[in-house]
């Protein structure tokens, strides 16, 4: 082992101690490690105070400060199937920061956003949090329903959240700084996502959208920050959209979602050149 690994190694180490990164994909943080090391001059105590945060902003800052799967799954097992589970699983989702903002209206939001899409067999949601809990409200009824993130525990928690409630979802683990999952699907959930790859990689939100195997991708991004100012990031992400889709073939329709900045991209056949994305 060199050198570098082995600083690499221990400063993953110190970082697992934190009790938000106990849980996430080891090669995601040792991603962020080598990231922060990577600076010249940047010290062991410097770089670990750089990757939580880093790790905070594309993560944990949407998560409560105690997510108690155990507990929540418990409870959901012990309520009667019906309201009184489905007002549990609210209750669930107010913890997630997005699921929070969606939750009053997350209805009319799953109406807005598969409006337009065909029933898809699959659906691979990515980065996917605890919006799968939502499948009671979606339009939709996929034959396999796929979902991927950083957060171990919240995969499994999800997966046997889903089971009990009646819609299965296949979780796994899953980094998009590599590229795409190697799974298939009619359609691809990308959810508040890019912003989040943005702040680590602005090159990966593209190389992402252009080799999904879907012909069908919907994309969202916030409207307004995590303390609820709009700041002016509904033109700001429409116009870093447009530049991330400039050239890629995909035929392009903005969605009216109100609490979010959406857009439905429709994979075209080889030959064709995308329509223009909105500005």
């Amino acid at each position: 082992m060199s050198a570098d690994q082995a600083r690499r190694d221990r400063l993953v180490a110190e970082l697992q101690r934190a009790a938000k990164a106990r849980q996430v994909l080891p090669g995601f943080l040792a991603r962020l490690c080598d990231r922060e090391l990577s600076q010249p001059g940047r010290s062991d105590r410097e770089a670990l105070k750089r990757a939580k945060r880093a790790l905070h902003q594309v993560g944990g800052a949407y998560l409560a400060p105690s997510m108690r799967y155990d507990r929540w799954l418990a409870d959901l097992a012990d309520a009667d199937p019906g309201p009184a589970r489905l007002a549990r699983v609210a209750a669930i989702l107010g913890t997630h920061t997005s699921m929070g903002e969606r939750l009053g209206r997350l209805g009319d939001y799953y109406a807005a956003l598969f409006d337009g899409v065909s029933e898809p067999d699959t659906i691979l949601d990515l980065a996917c949090g605890l919006n799968p809990l939502g499948r009671h409200l979606m339009p939709v009824t996929p034959r396999r329903y796929l979902g991927c993130d950083i957060y171990l525990d919240l995969l499994a928690f999800v997966a046997s959240a889903s089971e009990l409630l009646g819609h299965p979802v296949e979780t796994f683990p899953h980094d998009l700084l590599d590229g795409p999952p190697e799974r298939s699907a009619d359609l691809v959930l990308l959810l508040k996502t890019l912003p989040c790859l943005d702040q680590l990689d602005r090159s990966v939100s593209r190389q992402l959208l252009a080799n999904l195997d879907a012909p069908t991708v919907l994309v969202t991004f916030p409207v307004r920050s995590l303390g609820g100012q709009p700041k002016g990031m509904r033109s700001f992400y429409r116009n870093r959209f447009a530049e991330v889709v400039d050239g890629l073939d995909y035929a392009i329709t903005e969605l009216d979602l109100g609490i979010e900045l959406g857009f439905r991209l429709r994979r075209l056949e080889p030959g064709n050149r995308p329509s223009a994305p909105p500005t």
